[in-house]
């Protein structure tokens, strides 16, 4: 395992992406670079065990369907190997079809397609870091801006109690 990669003194979480869907996989990183992730791309689960060898990662997103090696046999590997990354499988087929996170040992299962802001949310759940200079995802945008409301109303109603008379 390699040391974590660092940006000034903030350390810049990794993610490695498995998948084999060149449209989807580029999605998700173009995603995770823009919030400021490290991000490494493999097409199956043999590439992304190697990856693994050479690099340590934050977070792992995986399809489960690939040529050569899937994601379940991928993530047994991992787990047999004692390795407590945190997993997020992806497939089309839906979680009922699958071994369950318990069984096999992945954290959080995402339905294919999925969008970039449910990518984002999974890296700030499992892979934060230091996000100050960051660009923010759409979910921190809408709760700062509600902030940033409250926090606006509150001084307007203070202003105002503060020039009615007694």
């Amino acid at each position: 395992m390699s040391v974590p990669h660092n940006q000034g003194n903030a350390r810049i979480p990794s993610v490695l992406i498995v998948e084999d869907e060149s449209l989807i996989a580029l999605g998700a990183m173009m995603e995770l670079e823009a919030q400021g992730y490290r991000v490494q791309l493999c097409r199956d689960g043999r590439q992304g065990l190697q990856a693994i060898k050479r690099d340590q990662f934050d977070l792992i997103i995986t399809d489960y369907m690939m040529p050569n090696m899937d994601g379940l046999a991928m993530i047994e590997a991992i787990r047999g190997a004692g390795d407590r990354v945190p997993i997020v499988l992806t497939s089309a087929i839906g979680p009922k079809d699958l071994p369950t996170p318990a069984q096999l040992g992945y954290d959080v299962y995402l339905s294919k397609p999925y969008l970039g802001r449910e990518i984002c949310a999974l890296a700030r759940r499992f892979a934060p870091f230091n996000r100050r200079g960051q660009e923010p995802c759409l979910d921190d945008v809408d709760e700062d801006q509600a902030r940033q409301r409250r926090d606006r109303e509150d001084r307007e109603k203070k202003s105002a109690r503060d020039l009615i008379p007694c």
